[in-house]
């Protein structure tokens, strides 16, 4: 079996991600409002959801900063690792909260 070495994954607002699923064929009989509930359970429940909120308020920080010095914003990734403690050099402290 094949060993995946690495993926993207795009994320997209919550409202985005609910209008596309309720365009799509096979969800046509489905209700929107559920839908948002399902979405919002997710949000609140998820801990990678915490993650993205997390790296979202980073990117706005680091863009503002690199903004008013006039330079290039640089470009952010997030890296989820199966046995984050194999490298601690990748890791470090969460630096803002939701």
């Amino acid at each position: 079996m094949a060993k995946f070495l690495s993926a993207q994954l795009y994320a997209i607002d919550s409202t985005q991600a609910t209008e596309i699923r309720v365009n799509h064929l096979a969800n046509e009989q489905c209700n929107i409002r559920i839908l948002d509930q399902i979405d919002r359970f997710f949000g609140q429940h998820n801990r990678l959801s915490d993650t993205y909120c997390m790296l979202r308020g980073v990117e706005s920080r680091v863009m503002a900063e690199s903004n008013e010095a006039g330079e290039d914003v640089p470009v952010m990734n997030m890296v989820f690792k199966h046995d984050r403690h194999s490298d601690q050099r990748g890791y470090n402290v969460p630096t803002t909260t939701r």
